[in-house]
């Protein structure tokens, strides 16, 4: 038996059987230091994943280690399984090369198996979840659903592709924690319309990744499961909020990923952990069952996107999702199908960028990424210009002449200079220094058309 103060694990002889007890959330804790570094295949007959999340509780404020030992859960997955998990057959291998396009016709023509494509990913989450920390619960229910899945049937763009989601979507059965004590041991009813649409589209949802206390940070680290790593760097952070799903795709332990975004929180770790991610308009995918880490939080939209290693992925997901069923799930969802001419569309594109927006002032990094990436769209025969949205200014300024926790008493009883008038008044002032810039070509307008002055 082995322990310290984060996590133990023990190898039990029980009725002529090994069974191996982890504290740790990942079952690769439990069955990697085998002391003679081996399987003990013949006596193997299962492995039991003991999920102990008061290891990092520090303290007993409000009951908290016994509302989290409370949470504990015992699961158990037969070893042949797990054979299957760590010596995959050659074929499987291939597999980790495939998009989820092709690897979705493949499990349907019957040339890739689908549970060994299953549990090759299982297998690989598990690893970079031991040198990451990036998992945060296995949804053994997913099983179930491959046992559902038979080569040679139609269903759905993402047939048999095992994703991965967020912790803060709901997944029926598992908790939405977002890193929060007080959400311990308190599953959810049923999956938000994103899982749902997800499942009869074909998809296998097989883990729910890490993210940071209340997702309002670049980081990824709570006191519950602890810091997750940077794949590509174990000192570095993933980035946040979605950080889980960064690291676990961008370790190749994930095909395919869903997070959210409000200020970054998928673009973050997309650029930390080098993979793609799509941030949509906040209402084209649904967010029906998906927790926020600020309640009624209005100013600004939130929005749920894929992840994946390259752009067509997010693609064919984002092609997956638009469907009726997204649409009659939730009807707030503007049933607008994805539009295949405009995606697939040669002509070039008129592209508006700006290095400030005046109120914050980028890092010569961030500077530079913007520039380069102004080189290589023009080199693609794309025509970029400089310009400035004034409607961000007029809200930035309306914050500022307001106040973020104003409670506007003296502008509505008509007391004091008007909200509006003021903010239009420093935004005019601002766009008035930026307009006369030769090197500013354009104006974003209210409908964000472009326009020259």
């Amino acid at each position: 038996m082995s322990s310290n103060a984060c996590s133990f694990w023990a190898g039990v002889w029980e009725g002529g059987s090994w069974v191996l007890i982890c504290s740790d959330s990942f079952l690769l804790n439990a069955v990697c230091p085998h002391p003679a570094g081996m399987w003990p295949e013949p006596r193997l007959t299962s492995v039991v994943w003991w999920e102990g999340r008061a290891a990092r509780i520090v303290g007993d404020e409000c009951g908290c280690q016994q509302k989290a030992a409370r949470s504990s859960k015992r699961r158990k997955i037969p070893a042949p399984r797990l054979k299957a998990l760590f010596l995959p057959p050659g074929l499987i291998r291939h597999g980790f090369t495939l998009s989820p396009l092709l690897l979705s016709k493949k499990i349907q023509d019957g040339s890739l198996p689908p549970e060994h494509v299953f549990y090759a990913y299982v297998g690989k989450a598990l690893q970079i979840a031991r040198e990451t920390n990036c998992i945060t619960e296995y949804m053994q229910e997913s099983e179930t659903q491959l046992q559902h899945t038979k080569p040679g049937e139609k269903k759905g763009l993402l047939y048999g592709v095992p994703v991965s989601i967020k912790d803060s979507i709901n997944c029926q059965g598992h908790d939405s924690m977002l890193g929060f004590v007080k959400n311990i041991d308190k599953p959810v009813a049923e999956d938000s319309v994103l899982v749902q649409v997800l499942k009869r589209q074909g998809a296998i949802p097989f883990v729910k990744t890490n993210v940071p206390q209340s997702l309002i940070s670049y980081d990824c680290d709570n006191l519950i499961f602890g810091q997750t790593c940077n794949p590509l760097l174990y000192t570095r952070t993933p980035g946040g909020s979605s950080g889980g799903e960064g690291a676990l795709i961008g370790g190749g332990g994930s095909i395919l990923g869903f997070g959210t975004d409000l200020g970054g929180s998928l673009r973050f770790p997309a650029a930390f952990c080098g993979i793609c991610a799509l941030k949509p308009t906040g209402n084209r995918l649904s967010k029906k069952g998906v927790i926020s880490g600020i309640f009624g939080q209005k100013s600004v939209t939130a929005a749920v996107g894929p992840m994946a290693k390259d752009v067509e992925s997010l693609a064919l997901c984002m092609r997956a999702l638009l469907c009726e069923d997204m649409f009659n799930l939730d009807s707030t969802v503007p049933p607008l199908p994805f539009n295949e001419e405009v995606y697939s569309s040669t002509r070039p594109l008129r592209i508006g960028y700006y290095e400030t927006d005046f109120f914050t002032m980028p890092s010569p990094a961030m500077r530079r990424a913007v520039r380069e990436t102004k080189q290589l769209l023009e080199e693609a025969g794309h025509t970029v210009g400089c310009c400035m949205n004034p409607a961000v200014v007029l809200q930035l300024c309306f914050l500022l002449a307001s106040g973020p926790r104003s409670d506007h008493k003296a502008h509505l009883s008509g007391k004091g200079p008007s909200i509006r008038s003021t903010s239009h008044n420093i935004s005019g002032w601002i766009l008035g220094r930026i307009s006369p810039q030769k090197e500013c070509r354009w104006t974003v307008g209210l409908d964000g058309g472009l326009s020259q002055p």
